[in-house]
């Protein structure tokens, strides 16, 4: 375990624009094609940086992505962790934090202790970062502590359905790609997406995401995405339309609860995604 001291960090603010006058389970305007796929949504975002001695031990270096406070206040979001896959770091999966934050979410983004930790251990740092996010954050004011959710690539992406066992209070995670070697999946409760790709050789579906999917139980609220033509490496680094579109309605969906998003997850393929970039797409869309 690391000793760490909490130090004073510096702020960046990202103007991104004006929200929408919404309720607790609305926040931002209805969901169109142009709104999921947008490189930025309706709230200004401010970014803080972490160094690896100012969080917790679980995991390393940092950045939050948070409304920015002096145009929000009051206001309160869901908070979501970003893990990396294996050999990754922060800055692998950082394109989606100001992304998802500017939908209106509280988001961390965080680097592992070693490159090579388990998805088990992810699935711990997933936990510790959306719990560091609600008590002890330069945004905690922002956060709604019973809105926790949490989203991982590759190894991270194992992470997060190891994170959801381990804590059931979650209200959503998102697996992009997911690597794991085990298949304890049956006792998932926790609303989960799936991402998937063709041309995956590193978690190939057959024996990573689609039976990860299928463990899960029907009666939980589930859907699994399988991009046509994409590698293992779809989500990170080059931002990617589809993976944030799908990622960000499914976390309007179940983080904020708002039920305006749950046409455009039953429609195949979800709402303003090509379709000629899906292999395949299913869910529970009974309970979606």
């Amino acid at each position: 375990m690391r000793t760490k001291t909490l130090l004073s960090v510096g702020i960046a603010a990202l103007a991104i624009g004006a929200p929408a006058t919404a309720s607790a389970a609305q926040n931002g305007p209805a969901p169109t094609a142009a709104s999921v796929t947008a490189t930025t949504g309706p709230y200004a975002v401010t970014k803080t940086s972490l160094s690896n001695a100012q969080t917790p031990s679980d995991f390393g270096a940092a950045n939050v992505w948070y409304p920015t406070p002096s145009q929000y206040a009051g206001q309160t979001f869901g908070a979501v962790a970003i893990a990396p896959g294996f050999t990754e770091v922060e800055s692998d999966i950082a394109w989606l934090g100001p992304r998802i934050a500017s939908q209106g979410f509280v988001v961390i983004t965080f680097s592992t202790n070693s490159l090579g930790e388990a998805p088990n251990s992810r699935g711990i740092a997933l936990n510790t970062a959306v719990k560091y996010l609600a008590n002890d954050s330069v945004a905690k004011a922002e956060v709604d502590p019973a809105r926790l959710a949490v989203v991982g690539h590759s190894m991270g992406g194992g992470g997060v359905l190891d994170a959801e066992l381990q804590n059931p209070s979650l209200k959503a995670g998102v697996a992009l790609m997911p690597w794991e070697t085990s298949n304890p999946f049956a006792g998932i409760t926790v609303p989960t997406a799936i991402v998937g790709a063709t041309a995956d050789i590193i978690a190939p579906p057959a024996q990573h995401s689609t039976p990860f999917y299928n463990a899960i139980p029907s009666t939980t609220p589930k859907a699994y995405l399988q991009l046509a033509n994409a590698t293992h490496f779809a989500a990170v680094r080059t931002p990617n339309p589809w993976i944030a579109a799908f990622t960000i309605q499914w976390l309007k969906r179940y983080l904020d609860g708002d039920t305006r998003y749950s046409a455009g997850l039953k429609t195949t393929p979800p709402l303003g995604i090509n379709a000629g970039s899906v292999a395949s797409y299913t869910g529970t869309f009974g309970l979606i």
